[in-house]
């Protein structure tokens, strides 16, 4: 039970911006839940990567690919729309190390997501900003249309005063800005 509460937490922290205390936070859920073998583990998971992701800290790939494979043993909790976030965080951060891979995990992901009856939810502006981190640099249109479509998602499901939206916004205006 503290697990899941620890989850929401860091769930909360991450979504508020605050990707190291969510980093922390979601470390110890993670913890609770592979002890308890928790069925929501590999959500616990893939959230506690996505924080690593955007820290920079280089065990993100361990445990986004760990997030997968739980989250793909778990089939009574699966659910399309994490296991895309999954996939594209996985990919994003796989992108250094081999860019083609990455981008064919991006890319099939956010079909993956959209063929899904989850396609409206906001998980696939959270696809989206990962597909366009893995696409800046072969493909910098399409990144931007990424971006664009995943602000859209966050509007229309958070409303453009979430800090979610506002953070996304800021993005699209700093590539805008940024862009030959």
């Amino acid at each position: 039970m503290i697990g899941n509460v620890m989850s929401s937490l860091g769930s909360v922290q991450l979504l508020g911006g605050d990707s190291a205390s969510a980093a922390t936070t979601l470390s110890e859920a993670r913890t609770l839940g592979d002890a308890s073998k928790n069925a929501r583990r590999g959500i616990i998971t893939l959230l506690l990567g996505v924080a690593q992701l955007r820290n920079g800290n280089s065990a993100a790939l361990v445990t986004l690919r760990e997030a997968r494979e739980q989250m793909a043993a778990q089939t009574s909790s699966y659910d399309p729309a994490y296991a895309a976030w999954a996939a594209a965080a996985y990919a994003a951060a796989l992108a250094p190390a081999n860019a083609e891979e990455a981008m064919r995990l991006a890319r099939a992901a956010r079909a993956d997501l959209l063929a899904s009856p989850r396609a409206g939810s906001v998980r696939l502006g959270e696809v989206d900003l990962l597909a366009a981190e893995v696409l800046e640099h072969a493909a910098a249109g399409e990144a931007r249309g990424l971006r664009e479509e995943a602000l859209a998602t966050f509007r229309r499901v958070y409303g453009d005063e979430h800090p979610r939206t506002r953070a996304v916004a800021t993005l699209v205006r700093a590539t805008a800005a940024a862009a030959p």
